[in-house]
């Protein structure tokens, strides 16, 4: 049982670094990689239409047309299925996605972007469906 518990600890050590890293990679791959919700402005209240993202390099300002981008809408009350919806390509960094609003109200739209090297960027983005406007305001990074 002693030998046990030191062994734990040196096991339990590792693990925790290890997640540490992987944090600090996603930091920084958000912060080399943006992510803007073009479209919808005005889209109908519920029902299908497409969703415009640009994806982009921050250093160079360049369009990053090789991603594969998975979407995700949740709405911010139970009882709601997310959309669920990608993308495998951009042209000039500009992804069209068929997205279908379900219904008005406050949305969550997640955003994973897979780059070509591997790197993952995940950006939130606050949606309101009111009416017949869509207004989006990037969530806060904590």
């Amino acid at each position: 049982m002693k030998t046990i518990i030191p062994v734990l600890f040196v096991l339990t050590c590792f693990l925790l670094v290890g997640c540490n890293d992987n944090g600090a990679d996603v930091k920084e791959a958000d912060q080399a990689v943006a992510i803007e919700v073009l479209a919808p402005i005005f889209p109908p209240v519920v029902g299908s239409s497409d969703l415009v993202l640009r994806v982009t390099d921050v250093v160079t300002g360049m369009p990053i047309d090789d991603a594969y981008l998975s979407v995700k809408g949740d709405m911010e009350h139970d009882g709601m299925m997310p959309v669920l919806t990608s993308a495998k390509a951009g042209l000039d960094g500009e992804y069209v996605i068929p997205f279908e609003w379900t219904m008005g109200g406050d949305w969550i739209v997640t955003v994973d972007a897979t780059l070509a090297d591997g790197m993952q960027v995940t950006q939130d983005f606050n949606l309101v469906v009111d009416g017949d406007e869509v207004t989006c305001l990037p969530v806060a990074k904590e």
